[in-house]
């Protein structure tokens, strides 16, 4: 199998969505960017995450950076935190998560299209819980 057919393989095998485990937006698909370099969280690993975390979670301030799908931003104000920045570098995948934040009328969620590390150097804000994926 060729290197290009790997990838297309690969790429079609990828989900084309992830669906929000509980809270407010249980149930909510969010589209997946089908690139080599986005994989979104499981749905198990994000129910097991957010099990543990879920006493952290309400009311607090989210950071997830390589947002890829959003998954964990999302499904962390989906479940009572105050609010989430999304980080990723990719202008399509940063324009997907915004028609999301749109679609489901939320202004607790901020989109920003910047290197992850970068906004980590450089941000001033204090954040509850940070997810690194």
């Amino acid at each position: 199998m060729s290197r290009q057919t790997k990838k297309t393989h690969k790429l079609s095998s990828a989900p084309q969505y992830v669906r929000i485990l509980a809270g407010c937006w249980r149930g909510t698909k969010l589209p997946v960017i089908l690139k080599d370099d986005v994989r979104p969280t499981p749905n198990r690993v994000r129910e097991t995450l957010f099990n543990w975390l879920q006493p952290y979670i309400i009311g607090s301030k989210c950071l997830d950076l390589f947002a890829g799908s959003g998954a964990l931003g999302f499904e962390a104000v989906s479940r009572g935190a105050n609010s989430a920045i999304l980080i990723d570098h990719d202008k399509n995948i940063c324009d997907s998560l915004n028609q999301q934040t749109t679609k489901l009328q939320t202004d607790r969620i901020n989109v920003m299209c910047h290197d992850a590390l970068s906004y980590v150097e450089q941000t001033s804000h204090k954040f509850d819980v940070i997810f690194l994926d």
